[in-house]
């Protein structure tokens, strides 16, 4: 009876240590979890912005005219970011958050060049007159005009470009409101006015190289170096908000739903290296401080540089606190260059 009693008090002895034991190394196996599953949740989403980022601006080259290769794809919108943070609370309002929208052209449409009577195309008017740009100077065949005008829909949107022949000058996007009409063999005729349907979140409506809000051409646009793409579906990346102590990374496909890519994202900033830059700086383009070389003009970005900051779970209880915003959680930090094959081969 004395050995059982003892034996069992030997027993009660290990098993409290190794409770105890057990108690203070769970909160330490749990953080590291989590922070193992940030870190590939972060992993992933930079993954396929580099995919998409890559892909940027693919289509939009001229086979055979000058020039060969048009530099865009990649347009971001930068916050002045703020007092977008409440350690209250320990969230995060969408003043915080850049947003990167990456469009390329249709594939399997060929480039257009519009015209009119002068070679120049009204900037009020609601109907864009395209022939391929290919045929420019000569009648182009049924077969060319059938291959312009059948892949055009209403509803679609068209980037309607003007270059000095190297650079682009002025762009419009618009939506059409009725498919591509060939007219009397000469050329495409294609229909847009107010009523257009365009992604109301495009930035392509916004900035120095933006399209007139009404959905009109926003400058004349006269062959031979002016050309007209359908667009595929505009890719945006952003941090929705709608609830603060969660702000989630996704990502949008042509104006659709949006769908989440990671969550408990509290960074999300893109920079832009710009062609004409003096030094090699990725300029964060506040606002309020518009660096050399970018000053929000998309049409001169040749590279980005995505940084994103990702957070545990907030524990409250916990008496941990980061360096970063002072949060009772963990961070983990991810940054990225990405050369677009379309911006960073063409200079």
């Amino acid at each position: 009876m004395v050995e059982l009693m003892i034996a069992m008090a030997v027993f009660l002895v290990v098993c409290g240590a190794a409770i105890s034991l057990v108690n203070k190394h769970t909160p330490l196996f749990n953080q590291q979890q989590n922070q193992a599953g940030l870190n590939v949740s972060l992993r992933n989403a930079v993954a396929q912005m580099q995919i998409d980022v890559v892909n940027a601006g693919s289509g939009f080259s001229i086979p055979g005219i000058t020039p060969k290769m048009i530099p865009i794809g990649v347009m971001i919108k930068n916050t002045a970011g703020g007092a977008c943070y409440d350690a209250a609370t320990f969230s995060y309002t969408a003043g915080c958050f850049d947003e990167l929208h990456i469009i390329s052209a249709a594939p399997g449409v060929p480039v257009g060049s519009p015209i009119s009577a002068t070679s120049c195309v009204s900037t009020s008017s609601s109907t864009l007159n395209v022939v391929p740009a290919a045929t420019l100077g000569s009648t182009p065949t049924q077969a060319q005009l059938d291959a312009l005008s059948n892949p055009f829909q209403n509803g679609d949107q068209i980037l309607v470009l003007a270059t000095d022949g190297t650079n682009v000058t002025q762009t419009a996007l618009v939506g059409l409101t009725d498919g591509g009409d060939d007219k009397n063999g000469k050329w495409v005729n294609l229909q847009h006015n107010p009523q257009g349907t365009v992604e109301a979140n495009s930035l392509l409506q916004v900035g120095t190289r933006a399209g007139n809000p009404n959905n009109q051409l926003n400058g004349k646009y006269c062959a031979p170096n002016s050309f007209v793409f359908k667009l595929g579906p505009e890719i945006v990346y952003g941090v929705d908000t709608t609830d603060p102590t969660n702000p989630v990374l996704y990502k949008q496909v042509g104006g659709g739903a949006k769908v989440a890519i990671a969550e408990q994202i509290i960074g999300f900033k893109v920079g832009a290296m710009a062609w004409n830059s003096p030094t090699d700086i990725y300029s964060f383009n506040a606002p309020a401080a518009p660096p050399t070389g970018y000053n929000q003009d998309w049409g001169v970005i040749r590279s980005v540089m995505i940084s994103l900051i990702g957070r545990t779970q907030p524990e409250p209880g916990n008496n941990f606190r980061n360096q970063f915003d002072g949060g009772p959680y963990r961070i983990q930090p991810m940054t990225v260059v990405i050369n677009p094959r379309n911006l960073s081969m063409h200079d």
